[in-house]
């Protein structure tokens, strides 16, 4: 701050009030879901462009009717916070209910401005299954076939079935996740190695 890098910030005086601030940062996700439903974004962005999604988010909803103050509107607010230091922002949209208006204002239209910044649309959490066909808007082709290769040495035989890279049929799929739980604790312990007690620990 005295450096004029920060606008505006506390600093922690001592170990109660630091407990303190982080029990504000760590309520928000849940103060969130109060309202009803919530959008989430896990983003890499260029630092000086950090908030700049949490603007142009408010910004496209309030523009479509989508967000408002009373509950003809679904949304109810945008809003961001996340790691500064390493340019992560979990990008919120809290709505009164789940709405598919609203799903197609964000999609793909988040994962677009992420992309012209040169930014990931996934980050610390990973990419996840909902992500998958969106990849192409942080990974080239060429990155999506070594992660495939990957996959592939480490599962040849598809026993991780259901990840981002699994190449096994719908069908296949189904089958699997209808097995008891105990095949997977033994598919794992295969794998890597390890007794079942490490694995439930």
């Amino acid at each position: 701050m005295s450096e004029n890098i920060v606008a505006d910030g506390v600093v922690a005086q001592d170990q109660s009030q630091a407990k303190y601030i982080w029990s504000c940062r760590e309520g928000i996700a849940e103060a969130l879901g109060h309202f009803g439903g919530v959008y989430k974004y896990d983003l890499s962005i260029p630092i000086p462009e950090l908030y700049a999604l949490v603007e142009a988010t408010r910004a496209r909803l309030t523009e479509r009717g989508l967000l408002g103050d009373d509950d003809s509107f679904p949304a109810v607010a945008v809003c961001g916070f996340g790691h500064m230091g390493d340019g992560n922002l979990h990008l919120n949209i809290t709505t009164r209910r789940f709405d598919k208006d609203v799903e197609k204002a964000l999609e793909p239209f988040v994962y677009e401005w992420v992309q012209g910044r040169h930014g990931s649309i996934s980050a610390e959490h990973g990419l996840g299954l909902a992500k998958k066909k969106y990849i192409g808007y942080s990974r080239t082709d060429t990155m999506v076939g070594l992660m495939k290769q990957i996959k592939q040495l480490y599962d040849p035989v598809r026993k991780l079935a259901g990840s981002y890279c699994d190449c096994s049929t719908a069908d296949e799929r189904v089958e699997r996740y209808h097995e008891p739980v105990q095949v997977y604790i033994e598919d794992i312990r295969e794998i890597f190695s390890c007794d079942t007690a490490t694995i439930i620990q």
